[in-house]
């Protein structure tokens, strides 16, 4: 009888040493996956953050370029202080970027008193995320959707991921930006097409800006301009990539 309490008791120790290694594995594995999900969404927010800011960046510094190249009013100093790239960033647009997938940026103060000039920035600034949109693309499909990664932490494979995230979040945010542009609020690019068209809708487009921007806020934070952004997405992988 002493001899089997001593077995049960042994087999007993063992059982709950088995399930205390079994608990501390699975500890371990809860901690890694949860270090692992919180490096993920670092980079991916790195990622939002920016290809939304060089979006911005790109679009409003050739329309400022192209307002200091056309235009006859032009203060002195223009020259030298469109190039504050930052100044493009807005910061309600880049935290819409980050939480809705769409956004808006900053324009440089023109004076848009000359029709050429207008269209000059209008066209730019629709011409600028059309091509980047193209260029992204074209990066995705003779390199980026080669790139391999896993769920891993290391550097190069967080990196990859980095990369991948980056060219993504620039065709999307390209798409949305301009979809946002083609509501005619008083900075857009088609606010600058109508006025280069009859100066005198300044005025209208003046009185209708801020419901206008009601509107646009509130269909971005619905999700809609982000929806039709990946439906353009979804398009162009059906029809273009292979």
């Amino acid at each position: 009888m002493v001899q089997i309490r001593e077995a049960g008791e042994e087999a007993c120790q063992k059982s709950l040493h088995n399930l205390y290694k079994v608990g501390r594995i699975k500890t371990y594995c809860l901690k890694r996956e949860k270090w692992e999900f919180m490096i993920g969404l670092f980079v991916e927010i790195l990622a939002v953050l920016v290809a939304s800011a060089f979006v911005m960046i790109v679009h409003e510094l050739l329309k400022s370029i192209a307002y200091v190249l056309t235009g006859r009013h032009c203060q002195k100093g223009d020259g030298r202080r469109i190039f504050r790239i930052f100044q493009y960033v807005d910061s309600i647009g880049w935290i819409l970027f980050l939480t809705c997938n769409a956004g808006f940026s900053k324009p440089f103060m023109y004076r848009l008193k000359e029709k050429d000039t207008n269209a000059a920035i209008g066209l730019t600034g629709f011409l600028t995320l059309a091509v980047l949109t193209m260029a992204a693309l074209t990066v995705y499909v003779l390199k980026v959707r080669f790139i391999q990664y896993d769920d891993g932490t290391d550097f190069w494979n967080q990196l990859s991921y980095f990369i991948v995230a980056l060219n993504g979040y620039v065709i999307l945010f390209s798409i949305s930006l301009f979809i946002v542009n083609l509501v005619p609020t008083i900075t857009s690019d088609m606010a600058l097409l109508i006025m280069a068209v009859s100066p005198k809708s300044l005025i209208p487009l003046a009185r209708m800006d801020a419901g206008l921007k009601g509107v646009l806020l509130l269909l971005i934070i619905l999700g809609v301009v982000g929806g039709l952004s990946n439906m353009v997405i979804n398009t162009i992988s059906r029809f273009i990539l292979l």
